[in-house]
């Protein structure tokens, strides 16, 4: 089972797997709790809500820049360039306070989400919550657990920017 494999490969503690209604892992990663869902219709399609350890007072939206997507939630965002310019012709990036995207989003993150070479995602970080949407052409537990460790280290250098 693919989830099994990510939950192993990113060192999870206090695992749960269910298998029905749709493959769901919950588990912990240091102080972050995560709920990865495989969806049912799509089998290439993840689904992940990652428990943050406090509030973060902004948004940051972040999305593959060829993936079609609603701004109505996200109208009041700003868009943000981080002057990668690989990174910034690859993702579409919003935020709340763009000074504090510019500050994350700094060569060294940019290229670690570069490197994970998937096309089809986006997260939504708000409040107590980050939402992962990810589609994967090939299912690889590897490229999932990648991707959520880069993902985590987002998240740490939000926190630690928020605590400035």
């Amino acid at each position: 089972m693919i989830l099994a494999e990510v939950a192993q490969r990113l060192g999870l503690t206090d695992v749960v797997l269910k298998k029905y209604p749709s493959p769901v892992l919950k588990g912990k990663w240091s102080c972050y709790k995560i709920s990865l869902e495989r969806a049912l219709r799509k089998k290439s399609r993840f689904l992940a809500i990652i428990d943050l350890p406090q509030k973060i007072p902004f948004r940051i939206f972040i999305q593959s820049e060829k993936r079609k997507t609603s701004l109505k939630p996200i109208a009041e965002l700003k868009l943000v360039t981080t002057g990668y310019n690989l990174f910034d012709a690859a993702f579409l990036l919003l935020a709340g306070e763009p000074a504090v995207a510019q500050a994350v989003f700094q060569p060294y993150l940019c290229g670690k989400i570069l490197s994970q070479n998937l096309k089809d995602w986006q997260m939504d970080i708000h409040d107590r919550e980050a939402h992962l949407d990810l589609r994967m052409e090939s299912l690889e537990a590897k490229s999932i657990a990648e991707l959520l460790k880069v993902l985590f280290e987002i998240l740490n250098a939000l926190h630690a920017a928020h605590s400035l």
